[in-house]
């Protein structure tokens, strides 16, 4: 297989994305434009998505998914700390924090457990003490 058609097997959502994105821009007759303070939140999110990958290379993400296994085979230590983290950061942090760590360890349905996670740090934002920024959005 050539360097192109693995690039186009691995990358074959991106691809799709950015071919959706051109032929909308080409319909509607602008390309989107966006503001300095939203490329701020992008930067910040790309740059946390780089620590996170920094964690998992260190091993840290280890750590905690072998820590979270220890405490049983059930779904309820990840849901409980998906939960207690969207209480004070937002939701999409708070995934961006625990699906890595979901993946890491070796349970079954996992799949389900992350459709699960998503819930419960939406659901966590309708607590009075949480961060409901994404509401807002």
């Amino acid at each position: 297989m050539s360097r192109v058609q693995n690039f186009i097997y691995k990358e074959w959502l991106f691809i799709l994305a950015l071919l959706l994105f051109v032929i909308t821009s080409l319909l509607v007759g602008k390309y989107p434009s966006y503001s300095m303070d939203e490329y701020e939140v992008l930067f910040i999110l790309w740059m946390f998505f780089i620590v996170i990958e920094g964690l998992k290379k260190s091993l840290f993400l280890d750590f905690i998914a072998n820590r979270l296994a220890n405490m049983g085979s059930s779904f309820f230590p990840l849901l409980f700390a998906t939960f207690l983290i969207s209480l004070f950061i937002t939701n999409d942090v708070a995934l961006i924090i625990m699906v890595p760590i979901t993946l890491m360890i070796p349970i079954e349905k996992r799949d389900l457990l992350i459709i699960l996670e998503a819930i419960i740090s939406n659901s966590a934002s309708l607590l009075p003490n949480s961060t409901p920024q994404n509401l807002y959005i």
